[in-house]
């Protein structure tokens, strides 16, 4: 079919795209950057490292760089250096995660709702972004149901589904409309779901043995032995 209509060559099955190694064993492929993991750590002169169990010790709190001859900038949602927070979210379809994504806020907020407002923008704007790309799969079934944004803040979303805004952040006025909106036109809704239920939690932070295995199960992660 390809064929047909571009001018090309078949060069056999995908091995590596996009530095993601794919795996196809017997009825199922398996997705890895093992490969671009272990070339890092070579980079870098950790390849022969002790392994751990966890990506990051929640007990370390990152601070800025105050030295010289070089300068680099790294904070986490404790750093009581930094006045931004750190805005995370995944969208999971048929088991497994398609969407991901962990960055610092470009707004300064003042209070545990605003930080998770400005979070639950983010992750609507993508919900949007994502039904749209659903529905213009010739075989996908039509007529969507809204996307489920599950969120641990009762504050953030109770604000979300107030129509009236009465803060005196004009940043965040604005994210309140989008999210009205999206609710109102069925394009998500918002469910709650307990923190330690909330599998983006190790985009943002630091956790457990028990709570990383936890997480990644829930993303539809395994261990490849």
């Amino acid at each position: 079919m390809f064929h047909s209509s571009f001018d090309m060559k078949d060069i056999g099955e995908a091995d590596v795209i996009l530095s993601i190694r794919i795996q196809n064993n017997s009825n199922e492929y398996i997705l890895t950057q093992s490969h671009y993991t272990e070339k890092t750590f070579k980079k870098f002169g950790h390849y022969d490292d002790r392994p751990v169990v966890t990506p990051f010790d929640p007990k370390v709190q990152l601070k800025k760089n105050k030295g010289q001859k070089g300068f680099y900038d790294a904070n986490w949602i404790s750093n009581h250096n930094e006045g931004k927070s750190i805005s995370g979210y995944v969208f999971i379809l048929g088991g497994a995660v398609v969407s991901w994504k962990s960055s610092k806020q470009t707004v300064n907020t003042r209070s545990t709702m605003e930080i998770e407002f400005v979070a639950l923008e983010k992750a609507g704007e993508e919900a949007e972004w994502l039904r749209s790309f659903l529905e213009g799969i010739p075989l996908w079934p039509k007529l969507m149901t809204d996307v489920c944004i599950h969120c641990d803040s009762m504050s953030a979303l109770t604000r979300a589904k107030n129509h009236i805004y009465n803060g005196k952040s004009r940043h965040i006025r604005r994210r309140h409309n989008m999210i009205k909106d999206l609710l109102r036109n069925g394009i998500i809704s918002i469910d709650y779901v307990k923190s330690k239920e909330n599998i983006v939690d190790p985009l943002t932070k630091g956790l457990c043995r028990e709570q990383v295995v936890f997480t990644s199960r829930g993303m539809g992660l395994k261990p490849t032995q």
